[in-house]
């Protein structure tokens, strides 16, 4: 599994996984009816810093991580992440990634 930082060519796959995340209701508390621009203007909002996990040129998930604070507390960061449904409940992941800003 690759995990890597989002590119623009990813919006495509990243919509793909959130939107029935979105439409769904249950997770994000976002619009149900929030499109596509919507959605990745949410995700790739200029405080985020988004990554996607591959694996076989297949992205996998999508996750955001971004500072929970302004100054001094600026180092603490909050994540929102989604999964491709293909690949849910496949069990734990083989490693923990951690990540720091």
């Amino acid at each position: 599994m690759n995990i890597r930082p989002a590119i623009d060519a990813d919006y495509d796959a990243i919509w793909n996984m959130v939107k029935p995340v979105i439409r769904g209701g249950r997770s994000y508390p976002l619009p149900r009816d929030l499109d596509r621009e919507g959605s990745l203007a949410y995700w790739f909002a200029p405080d985020k810093d988004v990554f996607v996990a591959e694996q076989d040129n297949t992205l996998v998930g999508v996750y955001y991580i971004k500072p929970t604070n302004q100054g001094p507390g600026d180092h603490i960061c909050n994540c929102g992440y989604v999964t491709n449904t293909a690949f849910r409940r496949q069990g734990p992941p083989r490693h923990s990634l951690h990540f720091w800003r």
